[in-house]
């Protein structure tokens, strides 16, 4: 009887485990370090639509009956140095241990912000990249409705730029220069 009790009381203490990560293979398995010793390996099971690549932290093994045998690895969560972002409630976020993060605000707003390298922003219709210099790419056709263009920098027109076709006036031959264009 003391037997069943011992077996029972193991099932239930192996439902779930919290195992440490020790590394990830090329075709999507983790191989992660449960508090008893035991190593297993699996690829994590995430929800629909979702999926992440971390490099440290501690991963959820739940059992399925208390057996090691019927097990799935829940995703990764932090260590202890990485903190998620600051949220109001009914925000919701996905970050990196390196600053990268998206923000959904609950207001409908939407917070992009890079801890560094290249952030690009991809359609069928283009592409807009924010090079890691501050500069920016825009591929695809870019159309101006309405409203004004300035520019603190030097706009030099090439003939096929966008706010001038020709690098001189047609009227009075002078160079198109200026910080401004409206009206477009």
């Amino acid at each position: 009887m003391i037997d069943l009790f011992g077996q029972l009381r193991a099932k239930i203490r192996n439902l779930f485990s919290i195992a440490d990560f020790q590394k990830r293979y090329d075709d999507g398995k983790l191989q992660v370090k449960t508090h008893s010793g035991r190593v297993i390996e699996k690829k994590e099971a995430f929800p629909y639509g979702f999926t992440a690549k971390a490099k440290t932290g501690k991963t959820f093994v739940f059992c399925q009956g208390g057996d090691f045998g019927g097990f799935e690895i829940m995703p990764l969560t932090a260590d202890d140095d990485v903190c998620p972002p600051e949220l109001k409630e009914g925000d919701v976020a996905l970050y990196t241990q390196n600053g990268g993060l998206i923000v959904c605000r609950d207001d409908g707003g939407v917070e992009i912000k890079t801890g560094s390298g290249d952030t690009s922003i991809e359609t069928k219709e283009g592409t807009i990249l924010v090079k890691e210099d501050g500069n920016i790419e825009l591929i695809g056709q870019v159309k101006a409705k309405g409203g004004s263009f300035e520019c603190s920098g030097t706009a030099s027109p090439n003939g096929k730029g966008c706010l001038c076709a020709k690098p001189f006036c047609s009227w009075d031959g002078s160079s198109h220069i200026g910080s401004k264009a409206e009206g477009t």
